[in-house]
C-alpha cells in the first residue's frame, strides 16, 4: 500500500484480476482440482480486490464453483489480525481454497480451521511496538525479529482409513 491506500489499490486490484484469471484457467484445464491461494495480499478479507474480484466468502456453504473459501473472514470480523499499523489491525496475509479443496476433496481432505501464528517469540514483547509482530527492521534499523507479519495456517483434516 506504498503511496497510499486509494492510490495503490489499482495495483492490488490488477494483481487479483490476474489471479482470478489463473484461478479460472486451471479450473477450466483441471476441473475438481483443489486450489490453495494464498500470500500478503494487501488487502483485507473485506477489500474488493478479495471480495468482489476473487469472489471470496467467509462460509463455505453454498460456495460456488469458481468462488472460494477465505477462513481469515471471521478472523477478521473479530478484530484479529497479521500486521499492526497505527494501532490498527489489518489480515494482509490470507489463504483461500476453492470448493475442492475446503468440502473434501478427491483425496479426502477438508478444511477444518484456519489461524493466525503468534507464539512468544514472534511477538514484540516491549516498548511502543508491544504486541505487534516481532519486526526485523523497524525505522531502517536491524532489530533481530522475523517479520513485521505474523504467519498464517490453515488444518486439513481427512478420516482415518
Amino acid at each position: 500500500r506504498r503511496g497510499g491506500t486509494q492510490r495503490s489499490e489499482p495495483n492490488r486490484l490488477h494483481a487479483a484480476r490476474v489471479t482470478r484469471r489463473l484461478i479460472d484457467s486451471l479450473g477450466n484445464e483441471h476441473p475438481g482440482m483443489p486450489l490453495f491461494i494464498m500470500g500478503d495480499f494487501n488487502d483485507n478479507p473485506t477489500n474488493k480486490s478479495i471480495k468482489q474480484v476473487l469472489q471470496s466468502r467467509g462460509v463455505i456453504d453454498s460456495l460456488g464453483t469458481y468462488q472460494l473459501f477465505n477462513p481469515m473472514d471471521k478472523l477478521f470480523a473479530k478484530g484479529y489480525g497479521t500486521i499492526g499499523y497505527r494501532d490498527r489491525w489489518s489480515l494482509f496475509d490470507q489463504i483461500l481454497l476453492n470448493s475442492y479443496a475446503s468440502i473434501t476433496s478427491r483425496e479426502g481432505y477438508r478444511f477444518w480451521k484456519a489461524g493466525i501464528y503468534m507464539p512468544p517469540y514472534l511477538v514484540q514483547a516491549t516498548g511502543r511496538y508491544k504486541g505487534y509482530p516481532k519486526s526485523t527492521y523497524i525505522a531502517g534499523r536491524y532489530k533481530g525479529g522475523y517479520s513485521d507479519h505474523f504467519p498464517v495456517y490453515l488444518h486439513l483434516v481427512r478420516k482415518a482409513d
